[in-house]
């Protein structure tokens, strides 16, 4: 069984995240033990902040807005720090790249 979101177009994640998000956090914050989960989790919030952009027209990415979303949640930074003590390599690398996005946004 797959952890990720990878059997839906990685187009339609970004649109679909702010539906998820929830329990994206959930699994963050309430199955740490299930490293999998975990990763899956941060593997899919990734993704969803992959294009955080604005276009030519000033319209905002679906990114960008994910972006915006995942700052404003409150005590995110100190749950994604407190993941980089996992020692799964993939979970410390996707903890790495959603600070790197969500910095910006805060």
């Amino acid at each position: 069984m797959t952890t990720s979101l990878s059997f839906i177009s990685s187009n339609l994640i970004p649109c679909l995240v702010f539906i998820i998000y929830p329990v994206l956090i959930g699994v963050l914050r309430d199955d740490r033990d299930d490293v999998d989960m975990v990763r899956g989790a941060l593997e899919t919030l990734v993704t969803a902040l992959g294009n955080a952009t604005q276009d030519d027209h000033g319209q905002l990415s679906p990114g960008l807005v994910n972006c915006e979303l995942l700052a404003r949640e409150q005590n995110i930074v100190a749950l994604l720090l407190s993941l980089l003590e996992e020692e799964d390599f993939y979970v410390r690398y996707y903890v790495l790249q959603l600070l790197t996005r969500v910095s910006p946004a805060r």
